[in-house]
């Protein structure tokens, strides 16, 4: 693509994920003169919440006062999860980086002719591995042993292992210079294994994008805008966007005084996370500003097949380390992790009661989950619970949400190509788990990440002539 003064920019990137980080990274890196647009705001370490009760730091809703780092959504059939700020779900997720080993996810029908996927993604899974730090969580403690009993009961012993997860595990409280990218990147401080890396890790051991992609993003002179929400997005001149975009942001929950702001880019990458941006195509669509869109928008929405189940225990501590340390396969398409949100996240078994079953529409209810819980709780002697959304409203509750705008052969099977760019415009891209067109089985955050690399590899190094 060639670069053009006449913009703003050269690519604005809606989102500050793991996709829209990805991008801003490597777009930057081949010359382009990047923006991104983040509707949520930026955190340093110490502005987190100390305890999830801490509502205005903890949860996303601007209109009423709260601008905090996780939002919730309930609809109809699900209520879904994710991560705002800059940074997105880095700053709220549970710094898990699994590589998906089904090939259930690489040769579903619906991508499968296109590549293959596990050849062609292996590189980039790599690149992103490297980049956020990954290594194989080490330790043995209480909740270890629970997960690794629950597997010996369920027979499948040998599955148990445990996280590959983003965290800087250096002398506990300890700051130390750039340990990652030979001293360019910031400065890291040693987990201290609160357990609380899902409220925000106020420490700095938290393999965050901001400390990483972001940051190095940054570095190369592109500009991070917060607390803005884009709204709008639509051609200039050729009506393939040929000739750019315009891009169309305001405040983020603003009634009044909106303060919209118009920003012009040669192309556009979307990656308002999965929700952000099947909600935003859907309205530039309706409203004509994108009517090529293919009407496989919305389609193939999945929540990655989850249930969420808790056990309380009676006595012991099992909140402490971090937040995921062990997994095990109950069978041979099921991924269990363990969960905690520390000592200060008490308010969250708000969220659950007793443990239910039945089946619903989409299913909440996964028996093997439940099987799971029931035995966890016979062996730490503790009380198996099902999420309230799920017993109550007979909706499943998912924090990794995916597809809708997934990746297909043509615009009659999918919204994007192989490469995320969107069928019918020319430089715009999905770069988020809106691409996503299977189930993963796992965490999708380094396969957003992964996918966003191989993305941004296809796209030419700016030409300034």
């Amino acid at each position: 693509m060639t670069a053009a003064a006449s913009h703003d920019y050269d690519w604005v990137v809606v989102g500050s994920g793991f996709g829209g980080s990805v991008a801003a990274l490597r777009l930057a890196q081949k010359g382009y003169r990047v923006a991104v647009i983040e509707q949520g705001r930026r955190y340093r370490d110490g502005d987190f919440a100390r305890s999830a009760w801490q509502l205005r730091r903890m949860l996303w809703a601007p209109r009423v006062g709260l601008r905090g780092i996780m939002q919730v959504k309930r609809f109809r059939d699900v209520t879904v999860i994710g991560g705002v700020g800059v940074g997105g779900g880095s700053l709220v997720y549970a710094n898990t980086l699994y590589i998906p080993h089904s090939d259930d996810f690489y040769r579903h029908a619906q991508w499968a002719e296109l590549a293959d996927w596990r050849a062609e993604l292996a590189p980039h899974y790599a690149e992103a591995q490297r980049m956020l730090g990954v290594v194989e969580y080490a330790g043995d403690g209480q909740s270890e042993c629970a997960m690794r009993a629950v597997a010996t009961t369920l027979g499948v012993g040998q599955s148990y292992r445990t996280t590959p997860v983003g965290v800087y595990f250096g002398e506990p409280g300890v700051t130390v210079a750039d340990p990652y990218f030979g001293g360019s990147g910031p400065p890291r401080t040693g987990c201290v294994r609160c357990g609380q890396c899902m409220l925000g890790c106020r420490y700095g051991a938290k393999n965050t994008l901001v400390k990483n992609y972001l940051w190095e993003a940054e570095r190369l002179g592109v500009e991070v805008v917060s607390d803005r929400a884009v709204v709008d997005v639509a051609p200039i001149g050729a009506p393939d966007g040929s000739d750019g975009y315009s891009v169309t942001s305001e405040r983020s929950g603003a009634i009044l005084r909106r303060g919209r702001r118009r920003t012009t880019a040669r192309g556009v990458v979307l990656a308002a996370g999965t929700l952000g941006t099947n909600t935003l195509l859907r309205r530039c669509r309706d409203r004509g500003s994108l009517p090529r869109l293919s009407d496989r928008l919305g389609h193939l929405v999945r929540t990655n097949s989850e249930a969420i189940t808790a056990v309380t225990a009676r006595s012991g501590d099992y909140s402490g380390e971090i937040a995921i340390t062990a997994s095990i396969y109950p069978d041979a398409h099921t991924h269990v992790t363990n969960n905690t949100y520390g000592g200060a996240g008490d308010v969250f078994a708000l969220n659950f009661g007793p443990l239910t079953s039945g089946s619903e529409a989409p299913t909440a209810w996964l028996p093997v989950a439940n099987l799971v819980a029931e035995v966890a709780a016979r062996e730490i002697g503790g009380i198996a619970q099902s999420a309230v959304t799920e017993s109550l409203f007979n909706t499943p509750t998912t924090a990794h949400f995916l597809g809708g705008a997934t990746i297909g052969t043509d615009a009659r099977s999918g919204v994007v190509d192989r490469d995320q760019s969107v069928f019918g415009y020319r430089n715009m891209v999905v770069c988020d788990g809106a691409a996503v067109p299977a189930n993963i089985g796992v965490n999708p955050s380094l396969t957003i990440a992964a996918l966003a690399e191989r993305s941004m590899s296809r796209i030419p190094a700016a030409d300034r002539g």
